[in-house]
């Protein structure tokens, strides 16, 4: 390992013993992971930092049997998330992950079942790739999430590895071995979004259509609140992956116009749609709707005049 200061080359004291293969830096503290049992001349098993002028343990590092390293440090705040090939962090079991809180080794639960090669935090969110298919018993496919006190899915994961995750504006940018995302082709890279969404088959129907919603990207198994321009149906319950598929019957003899529709649960998504009697007679097979009252009365469009100056 070494620092480039724009013009010459500095070594960093003796350097580490072994492969680097991750780092991070958090002010003047850099902290490098990779292969090693040393770093400056003392014991530091695949984890140090250095603090500007000399090396520094994390406590026992991270270890395991055989071939175990650091291969992915994200830092936020005072918590260093470490990710590899290694089992125990400290003295703590620590499956492929854990954190390092400025003094003390945790565990992220049951960790993943797998290497991590890459981890990215946003807020309380931790997103962690690598090779491995399940993350705290749950079914991940590759790609996970740790939200502080329990792992959660990104939908179906990917179809191979990921060796990648960056996050920005609300998406997880993800790239590694594979040529799906969520069932869908996504070649060697892929977005997830953490931006809810409430979408909806056809946006104008006659009177007396009912209409399909698909809601993604919610809280999973949480309760959800519908509601019709103030009118509000009774709670449905998202899937385990954050996703609702709900349709509402409109009577034959309710009046044309407008219908804001906000699904709760939060966050909140919204989406509309119009009452026209010269649009087709919309269905939706295989679905039991919510019925909404024909007392339902529509909102309005309202057009702003353009104003130059």
């Amino acid at each position: 390992i070494a620092r480039w200061d724009g013009s010459a080359w500095h070594a960093l004291g003796e350097g580490v013993g072994g492969s680097v293969s991750a780092i991070a830096v958090s002010g003047s503290d850099v902290y490098v992971g990779g292969y090693f049992t040393m770093a400056g001349g003392s014991p530091a098993n695949n984890i140090a930092r250095w603090d500007g002028s000399a090396w520094q343990t994390l406590g026992q590092g991270v270890y395991g049997i055989r071939w175990e390293g650091v291969s992915a440090i994200a830092i936020s705040g005072s918590d260093v998330y470490v990710g590899g090939s290694f089992i125990v962090a400290g003295e703590l079991p620590a499956t492929y992950i854990a954190r390092w809180d400025g003094s003390a080794w945790h565990a992220l639960g049951e960790g993943v079942g797998g290497w991590v090669n890459a981890i990215a935090v946003s807020g309380s969110d931790v997103y962690v790739g690598g090779s491995f298919s399940t993350a705290g018993g749950l079914t991940v496919n590759q790609i996970a999430r740790w939200d502080g006190g329990a792992w959660q899915r990104l939908g179906s994961g990917t179809s191979g590895s990921v060796y990648a995750v960056a996050i920005q504006d609300g998406n997880i940018y993800v790239g590694g071995g594979f040529i799906t995302a969520g069932g869908k082709p996504s070649v060697f890279f892929g977005r997830w979004s953490t931006v809810p969404r409430l979408d909806v088959n056809e946006y104008s129907g006659a009177p007396g259509s009912t209409f399909t919603f698909t809601a993604e990207r919610f809280p999973p198994e949480s309760t959800a609140t519908i509601t019709v321009n103030n009118y509000t149906f009774p709670s449905l319950t998202t899937d385990a992956d954050g996703k609702l598929t709900f349709a509402i019957h409109t009577a034959a003899t309710a009046t044309e116009g407008l219908y804001g529709v906000r699904l709760s649960v939060n966050p909140q998504a919204s989406t509309w749609f119009v009452l026209d009697a010269d649009a087709p007679l919309r269905t939706a097979p295989g679905l039991i709707p919510l019925e909404l009252p024909e007392s339902v009365q529509p909102g309005h469009l309202v057009f702003l005049p353009l104003i130059k100056r």
